[in-house]
């Protein structure tokens, strides 16, 4: 049997090195299994290696011959050997690569990248370019065409592409910006952009793969539009001698609050915010050592804690000194509003003073003036029971009423049924259709009116 490395006797190691020098062996066009190993560059074993790539091409034509001094031996062509030769040559130099085309290696060289990334963008279909062509030793290799190479490359890295560059910054193309600017032009921080987009308010940003979160100029502007652009107090285009301050706060919806010109320079190096105290919000300053101070307090200078500063117009985002008016705990007290809730049930009038009497089915206004309470009537309808309040407010409070009808009843009147418009018409109650208001030398705003129309 031929091609068997274990043939050789003891011998043979001392027999072999003389085999050379016997005429006639080997054969003319033969050689033997070391000179074959030796001629193809590998070990003696590797010859009879089943895993070996030309190991069943050798098995076919070896032949097992005794030696002249005895023993057995393979021996090989010598045309077969020198075939196997220039191939694994041929192989180790690669294929001949066309002009215009690069292999895998230099697909790599031109984007600076390894053969793992390479092969991660055909996993993520990135790269769907490539001509499989065929090798020199029966295989098959991929070629790219290097103008298919520079279109990738611009559709990968073109300059309004965001992509990872080589050095581990990241190109960020002239269309977006960073998350750090995003939150700078609206003027807040990490944590409270977080909590917005934890909020499901900002929903425009692309996270780049292992890199920062963008968003486009043109979303953030829109946002900026729709909410509020944060920016140094500006002049009002429409009155005079008057600031805006864009507000800070939690909320996005950017607020602005109406200053005095002379106030600008009190908050300078400071900033301004929308605050909420419950229900309630108003405008707060920070800086300077000051934090969270009601920015009508700073306007009027009152620091006195039992000293109360409100808005006349009811306004608190309104600041200018013509719409602050400081009252005492009192004074605060008669201006409050109505209440809207009775033990958690809503009262039983709309209008502040003014309650419903079941026992006597009337409609009953009453004002405390000092811990005490008078009683200003029963009455048929609401309407007049409201300005019957109002009367006596005016008398006992004076500037500091806050009065059902501070436009007279003839203008509630008519903003109501101008509401209709949008809301609908609604059914006119009995207390409204029976309200008959006449003319009065009395100083009370609400006898302006009279409702004969409603008849």
């Amino acid at each position: 049997m031929a091609d068997r490395a274990g043939m050789e006797t003891p011998a043979d190691h001392q027999d072999r090195t003389d085999a050379a020098g016997v005429v006639g062996f080997p054969p003319v066009g033969w050689m033997t299994n070391r000179e074959a190993a030796r001629r193809l560059g590998v070990r003696l074993t590797t010859l009879t290696c089943n895993a070996w790539k030309w190991r069943e091409t050798l098995r076919a034509v070896a032949r097992c011959v005794r030696l002249p001094g005895g023993g057995r031996i393979n021996i090989y062509p010598v045309e077969l050997i020198d075939r196997l030769c220039s191939e694994r040559e041929a192989a180790a130099m690669g294929p001949v690569i066309p002009e215009g085309f690069v292999d895998k290696d230099g697909a790599c060289a031109f984007f600076g990248v390894t053969r793992l990334v390479w092969k991660t963008w055909i996993r993520q279909k990135k790269v769907r370019i490539g001509h499989d062509v065929a090798a020199s030793v029966g295989a098959r290799r991929k070629l790219y065409a290097t103008a298919d190479l520079e279109r990738l490359r611009e559709e990968l890295f073109g300059q309004d592409k965001l992509y990872k560059r080589s050095d581990n910054t990241y190109h960020v193309p002239a269309e977006y910006v960073r998350r750090e600017e995003a939150w700078e032009k609206f003027g807040v921080g990490i944590s409270t952009w977080q909590r917005w987009e934890g909020e499901g308010k900002i929903t425009c940003g692309v996270r780049m793969p292992g890199g920062p979160k963008v968003y486009k100029v043109e979303d953030i502007n829109r946002l900026l539009d729709e909410y509020g652009r944060w920016a140094p107090p500006y002049p009002d285009p429409e009155r005079p001698g008057v600031f805006r301050v864009p507000l800070s706060g939690r909320d996005i919806k950017r607020r602005e609050a109406l200053i005095d010109a002379d106030v600008v320079a009190m908050i300078a190096g400071g900033s301004c915010a929308w605050s909420k105290a419950g229900t309630w919000g108003f405008v707060s300053f920070n800086g300077g050592g000051i934090h969270g101070m009601p920015l009508r307090r700073m306007v009027m200078s009152v620091t006195d804690g039992k000293i109360n500063v409100r808005h006349v117009n009811g306004e608190p985002l309104d600041c200018r000194r013509e719409n602050l008016v400081v009252r005492t705990i009192t004074q605060r007290t008669r201006n409050m509003r109505k209440i809207k809730s009775i033990k958690g049930r809503p009262p039983t009038s709309r209008f502040k003073g003014v309650f419903w009497e079941t026992y006597t089915k009337k409609w009953r206004a009453r004002i405390s003036v000092d811990d005490k309470t008078i009683w200003l009537g029963r009455f048929t309808d609401e309407v007049t029971a409201g300005g019957a309040y109002d009367e006596a407010a005016m008398k006992h409070f004076g500037e500091h009423a806050r009065l059902n009808f501070p436009d007279g009843v003839k203008t509630w009147i008519d903003q109501l049924v101008a509401s209709w418009e949008t809301t609908g018409p609604v059914e006119l109650t009995e207390s409204i259709k029976s309200v008959k208001l006449t003319e009065s030398t009395e100083p009370a705003r609400w006898r302006n009116a009279s409702l004969d129309w409603a008849a």
